[in-house]
């Protein structure tokens, strides 16, 4: 073979090694690009497990404050049921206080007023006249106080209340005007009573007159209705538990 030839297929065979050789390298660059990306990667998975250990962590603090503010709500929950109850309770003994101080009281509606309110006027006479003339009664009654209330907004007299030195005046008293003024609409006589007492007292009137209609001994004293010799709660009381709180 002519040395030419010997020649140029050697030159072949080293450009072919080199071109291997260059695509080695080209191997290796890529490997170690790859090998640096892992690298990224692994330091990025070690913040990322570092991160979910500091949220694991906040998350742990959250539930045990997230427990400790429930704790705090219920015992103030607890604590402000408390202070209601005892805020009824409270409420519930001035109601009967007023009640008792109201006992020996009538109020007298439709006796005529004054056109000026700051007219002096004998309430005690008209009140004395008016159960002279309207019902009939002669003898002498006597009272430890009686004024008139607010003004009306209808325009209406001014009610009149007259409190009884005797229990039995003021009972004898009502009855007469609840027999001699059912004919007569311009005038009414009535108990009177705390705003929670009267309030209670107009939902207990239909069911005293319904337990009535049904030949049921029904009685109503202040806001309490008994029927049959029971009393009647339109809403039942709750229970108390053992804990102290109600169902």
């Amino acid at each position: 073979m002519p040395f030419y030839e010997r020649l140029d297929r050697f030159m072949v065979e080293v450009n072919e090694k080199l071109s291997k050789l260059n695509i080695l390298d080209d191997l290796c660059n890529r490997m170690l690009s790859i090998e640096s990306h892992c690298k990224s990667l692994d330091k990025d998975v070690g913040d990322i497990k570092s991160q979910f250990t500091s949220i694991n962590s906040s998350m742990k603090n959250y539930g045990k404050q997230t427990n400790e503010f429930r704790d705090r709500l219920a015992h103030v929950e607890y604590e402000n049921q408390q202070i209601s109850q005892e805020n009824n309770a409270l409420r519930e003994r001035v109601v009967v206080s007023q009640t008792r101080s109201m006992r020996d009281n009538l109020i007298f509606k439709g006796i005529a007023d004054v056109e000026n309110y700051n007219e002096l006027e004998n309430t005690e006479a008209k009140v004395k006249e008016f159960m002279g003339e309207v019902l009939k009664i002669k003898d002498n009654i006597n009272f430890n106080v009686v004024h008139r209330l607010k003004p009306k907004t209808d325009g209406t007299p001014r009610s009149i209340v007259a409190k009884f030195e005797r229990r039995k005046d003021r009972d004898r008293v009502l009855a007469i005007a609840r027999d001699k003024l059912r004919e007569n609409p311009g005038y009414s006589v009535y108990e009177q009573f705390p705003f929670e007492v009267a309030d209670r007292r107009r939902q207990l009137i239909p069911i005293l007159k319904d337990a009535r209609s049904k030949n049921h001994h029904a009685v109503l004293r202040d806001d309490k209705l008994y029927i049959d010799h029971k009393r009647y709660y339109p809403h039942p009381p709750r229970s108390e538990n053992r804990d102290g709180t109600r169902s």
